[in-house]
C-alpha cells in the first residue's frame, strides 16, 4: 500500500510541476540525431547497397516564445552532414559517384500547441511549419576517381562551373514541416522528440542539373532531408 501511495504522490508532483511549466512563455532547446538525404541520384546509393550511407548526423539549438497557449515562434539553427551523388544515368557504363557535404541551416518555425489548451498539460504535441535558408559547404568526394565529365561542381549562384578546388558554398532557400512531442517533468525541464521533412531549392547539394542550353532544369526541383532528433528544453 505504501508503494501505491508513493507512486501516486510522484505522479501528482510530476503533473503539478508540468502544469506550471505551461505558463512559461520562453524556452531554449538543444537536440540532435539522424538526417537522411534525399536529392539527385540518391537511388544510386540503393543500387550499390550503400543506402545506409545516406544517414548522417545533425544537431541544432533553438530559442522560442509562446505568444498564447496555442501559438509560438521558434528560431532554429542546425548543423548537418549530408550525402549526394553525381549523375550516373548519362554516364557511359554508369557508375557510382558519391560525395558528402556539410550545411548550416536556419529556420523560423511557427509552432501550434495541439489539443486542449484551456488548461495546462504534461504531454504536448506541437506541429510546426518553417521557412529559412541553408549554407552548404565542405564537399568531399567519396571515390578515388572523379566523375568523368562532372569533375566540376556547378556553382548555382553564378551559373558557371568551378573546379573542385574552387568549389564555392551554395546558399539555398528552405521550408519545412514537422512535429514536436514533449513531456515537461518539472517547472523548467522538458524532453522531446522532433521529426521533420526539410525542403531546399535545388542548389542545396551543390548541383542544379540543367539541359545543355542551360534553360531547362532536369529532375525534381528540390533537394530534401528527413530529420529525427532527441532533445532537451528549458522553459522560463
Amino acid at each position: 500500500m505504501k508503494k501505491v501511495f508513493f507512486a501516486a504522490f510522484v505522479l501528482t508532483i510530476l503533473s503539478l510541476t508540468a502544469l506550471s511549466a505551461q505558463d512559461k512563455q520562453y524556452f531554449v532547446a538543444a537536440q540532435g540525431g539522424a538526417a537522411f538525404s534525399i536529392n539527385e541520384n540518391g537511388s544510386t546509393y540503393f543500387e550499390n547497397n550503400k543506402a545506409l550511407d545516406l544517414f548522417k548526423l545533425q544537431g541544432a539549438v533553438s530559442a522560442g516564445y509562446y505568444f498564447t497557449p496555442r501559438y509560438g515562434l521558434r528560431l532554429y539553427g542546425e548543423y548537418s552532414q549530408n550525402a549526394s551523388a553525381c549523375n550516373s544515368q548519362e554516364t557511359n557504363g554508369g557508375g557510382f559517384w558519391p560525395y558528402t557535404f556539410k550545411s548550416g541551416i536556419c529556420f523560423a518555425d511557427w509552432i501550434i500547441n495541439g489539443g486542449d489548451v484551456s488548461r495546462p498539460k504534461a504531454f504536448n504535441w506541437r506541429p510546426y511549419f518553417g521557412v529559412g535558408a541553408a549554407y552548404s559547404f565542405g564537399l568531399v568526394w567519396g571515390t578515388e576517381r572523379l566523375h568523368p565529365f562532372q569533375t566540376r561542381v556547378i556553382d548555382p549562384r553564378l551559373n558557371i562551373n568551378t573546379t573542385l578546388g574552387d568549389y564555392k558554398p551554395a546558399i539555398s532557400l528552405a521550408f519545412r514541416y514537422g512535429m514536436i512531442l514533449e513531456y515537461v517533468f518539472n517547472d523548467t525541464f522538458g524532453i522531446f522528440v522532433d521529426g521533420c521533412h526539410e525542403w531546399f531549392s535545388d542548389i542545396y547539394n551543390g548541383m542544379a542539373p540543367k539541359t545543355s542550353d542551360e534553360k531547362t532544369a532536369l529532375g525534381f526541383p528540390f533537394d530534401m532531408k528527413l530529420n529525427a532528433s532527441l532533445g532537451v528544453a528549458l522553459h522560463f
